[in-house]
């Protein structure tokens, strides 16, 4: 896994934040530090962490605007991670900045400043293809796309794509993609036609490792925790283990 990742898809609720979270938590357990941005507005990051968007002064809003740098926002919210943390105003950036020029790089040059602090850097995008998350994938070196084994779920992965091969001719000609994550996986045959179809499209890219459906993985967000510290012998926890283990 390559030091600054970020978590991509345009369409919601597939678990692309989950995947960020507890990826990161993971990586975490193993020594490794490790800081999570949250560059979506609806601040589902910031909460899964236990923390009240509602509660900072400054966020990612601040440092995008360019008034605060990451160190000034950045929390500890475990032994060996931080979390930049975002809340609702982060949803008026884009057009307060789409003007200016160079935009596309403000996440980028404010990670710079810290990115010899971690061992990882992994952000979590909105769901949309806006400049939140153009400047996620300007700024990384590989990006994670969750796509839930459901019908229709894949419905859009082109338009992704066609950004990130947008994003890698115009600003980061380096950004790879790490995986693709099957989630919500089900022993069905819709979920299982799901995965040949992604294996048929996505090939090698497509994650070995697939994150099912699992009741505890909710609980723990509700609790402010990863799914490792609220159960280590759920499934949920085993599958993120075995994820992390394939993407070192």
């Amino acid at each position: 896994m390559k030091k600054i990742s970020v978590f991509a898809n345009q369409k919601g609720g597939v678990g692309k934040t989950t995947c960020a979270v507890n990826v990161g938590f993971e990586l975490a357990r193993r020594g490794r530090s490790v800081l999570l941005i949250d560059m979506d507005p609806q601040a589902n990051m910031t909460t899964w962490c236990g923390q009240d968007p509602d509660s900072f002064d400054a966020t990612i809003y601040d440092v995008l605007k360019g008034t605060s740098n990451i160190d000034d926002i950045k929390v500890k919210v475990k032994e060996k991670v931080h979390l930049a943390p975002s809340n609702i105003l982060l949803a008026s950036i884009e057009r307060e900045i789409f003007a200016a020029i160079g935009y596309e790089r403000r996440l980028k040059k404010a990670i710079q400043e810290i990115t010899e602090n971690f061992n990882h850097i992994l952000i979590d995008c909105p769901p949309s293809l806006g400049t939140l998350t153009v400047n996620g994938l300007v700024a990384s070196d590989e990006v994670y796309i969750a796509v839930a084994c459901e019908h229709l779920s894949v419905i859009g992965t082109n338009k992704l794509l066609e950004t990130i091969d947008a994003v890698r001719d115009n600003y980061n000609a380096g950004l790879e993609i790490g995986r693709v994550i099957p989630t919500m996986f089900t022993n069905t045959v819709l979920a299982g036609e799901m995965v040949k179809q992604l294996s048929t499209f996505f090939g090698d890219t497509l994650a070995k490792t697939k994150i099912r459906r699992n009741v505890k993985i909710g609980e723990s967000s509700a609790m402010g925790q990863s799914i490792m510290e609220y159960d280590l012998q759920s499934i949920g926890a085993q599958d993120f283990i075995s994820l992390v283990e394939e993407i070192i």
